[in-house]
């Protein structure tokens, strides 16, 4: 990975890593890239150590990535996510409903097939101790 990682890729690189169940190697890009910009690598390292079994990481993690993009939790925890027409037409409003709903739509299926992950994330949003 380029360190300044000036095209993004690290979005598209986390959401492969996931779906390949390489999450050792989701949880070093998201070390990577901890500034919590994107959904991708707040949340995909969270899901990885999850995955992982390392709940203790994965929950710290999580409710780091609740505090920094908290509309991307909402839209995962909803029972039928709403598409919301962008503020900015092409272009993705940080920390904004259509960001947190392209979240959703590229790899909310990450999180489904994570038995117990959606629950787990409930809980967080919740405030319960999500253990």
């Amino acid at each position: 990975m380029h360190p300044n990682d000036n095209q993004e890729m690290r979005r598209f690189l986390m959401s492969m890593l996931l779906g390949l169940r390489r999450f050792e190697e989701a949880v070093s890009v998201g070390e990577s890239y901890p500034e919590g910009r994107f959904p991708e690598t707040t949340y995909g390292p969270a899901l990885a150590l999850f995955r992982l079994g390392r709940m203790r990481a994965a929950t710290e993690r999580l409710r780091r990535a609740v505090s920094r993009l908290s509309l991307v939790a909402r839209e995962l925890a909803a029972a039928k996510p709403i598409r919301v027409p962008p503020e900015y037409p092409g272009r993705e409003v940080m920390g904004g409903a259509d960001q947190a709903y392209n979240y959703w739509r590229m790899d909310g299926g990450a999180w489904e097939k994570a038995a117990g992950a959606l629950r787990w994330l409930r809980r967080i949003l919740a405030g319960e101790g999500g253990r």
